[in-house]
């Protein structure tokens, strides 16, 4: 398993779910950014609200998503992500989903996230472009 820089645990409620009684496809992209948006605060001190008030803005320009497994309700589960700044423009993430109680890798995610300005400029905010440093390696 991977050595994840930031998890963030989860259970599965109810109207997470479809009528086939499993977790909508397009729930895991919410689980996947709430767990960003944590790690934007706690690791780079940077509140997604503060951040999109000052107009600065991390937009997903890919996201790759293998489902392995289904999640049901009342599953307890984490995300793990690794992130690397590839650019001052550019992060490239992975973010994987897995069960508590058999540790069954749900999801895999790779992302590649941008910074936008205000004014259509691309660029990272400052406080990540200082506290993740230029990565040479863009696969993770």
């Amino acid at each position: 398993m991977i050595e994840y820089e930031y998890k963030l645990d989860f259970e599965v409620r109810d109207y997470e779910c479809d009528v086939q009684g499993v977790v909508n496809n397009a729930v895991y992209q919410n689980y996947l950014e709430v767990t960003r948006n944590k790690w934007l605060d706690d690791k780079m001190g940077l509140k997604y609200s503060q951040m999109t008030f000052n107009r600065h803005y991390l937009f997903i320009a890919r996201i790759e998503i293998d489902y392995k497994h289904p999640l049901r309700l009342d599953d307890r589960f984490w995300v793990g992500g690794i992130v690397r700044r590839t650019s001052n423009v550019k992060l490239n993430a992975i973010q994987d989903i897995y069960k508590y109680d058999d540790n069954l890798q749900i999801l895999k995610a790779k992302l590649i996230i941008v910074g936008v300005t205000h004014d259509g400029r691309f660029c990272l905010p400052e406080n990540i472009i200082e506290r993740i440093p230029l990565s040479k390696d863009d696969r993770i």
